[in-house]
């Protein structure tokens, strides 16, 4: 499953999800767990040009050697560099696989790190987790991925809100000209067959007096203006995976939202 995130990407498992999300842009933390003892943590800071690395990670690694002693417990690391990156493991009441790096695209040091308990096996899960690892600078469009939603909007946005529940996924992401809602629904045929997708997206998104632009059995346009702003909602049902995703721009300045953004 693809999670996208504040200007960068990567790939997890289906059966992981995240599990803390915090900051912005600028400075944040990610932790994406499994059902097990299996997680990824990724923490990002803004910096302009490239640090000296081990003045990060050297007293990150000395303070969970000084706990892990302090529980008598045996502690191992290793550290090398490895073409531009930091990379470690350690093992100790906890064990982890990590890389420390600073991405020149977006100007931001980046911490990753799975980790799991003492006995488990780890490398092979932290090479296919940092493989497909990506980050962007500037660009029109960014993408957003979480809990199965995923779109393509324009750049520049921050979090105002989200909403993680069973069978739906909720980001509420703004800029100084436009709001924008993007959901995922789960069972789609099933929403879509009870009540149609006409109707059914045009409660969800609240825009009960909005001029249809488009009614198919698989896409639905919808558009309202007032003095004061208007709101324009894509929607399609998507058939192969069981669900719908639909996005929309609440703006004052005559932006729209564009089918390109849910074809991530």
């Amino acid at each position: 499953m693809r999670f996208a995130w504040q200007g960068f990407q990567l790939d997890h498992p289906d059966d992981w999800a995240p599990a803390v999300l915090t900051g912005n842009r600028s400075e944040g933390y990610v932790r994406i767990a499994s059902t097990t003892r299996f997680s990824l943590q990724i923490r990002w800071k803004k910096a302009d040009k490239a640090p000296d690395l081990s003045v990060k990670l050297t007293p990150y690694l000395d303070k969970l050697a000084k706990d892990t002693r302090r529980a008598k417990v045996a502690w191992s690391q290793e550290v090398e560099e490895l073409d531009g990156k930091s990379v470690y493991r350690y093992q100790g009441i906890d064990q982890g696989r990590g890389m420390l790096f600073w991405s020149e695209p977006c100007k931001r040091v980046f911490f990753l790190e799975a980790t799991a308990g003492r006995k488990d096996g780890l490398l092979p899960t932290f090479r296919d987790l940092v493989q497909g690892f990506a980050s962007e600078g500037p660009a029109e469009r960014e993408r957003w991925a979480v809990l199965g939603l995923d779109v393509l909007l324009p750049s520049g946005l921050d979090v105002e809100g989200r909403k993680f529940q069973t069978g739906r996924t909720q980001l509420l992401l703004a800029s100084k000209k436009l709001k924008i809602a993007a959901e995922r629904w789960g069972f789609g045929l099933q929403l879509a067959g009870r009540h149609g997708l006409h109707d059914w997206v045009r409660a969800v998104a609240q825009v009960p007096r909005a001029e249809a632009l488009l009614v198919e059995d698989d896409r639905v346009e919808l558009f309202a203006k007032s003095m004061l702003k208007q709101e324009h909602v894509l929607a399609e049902l998507d058939r192969e995976h069981n669900q719908i995703q639909w996005v929309k721009v609440t703006s004052r300045s005559g932006e729209r939202a564009s089918w390109e953004w849910l074809a991530a």
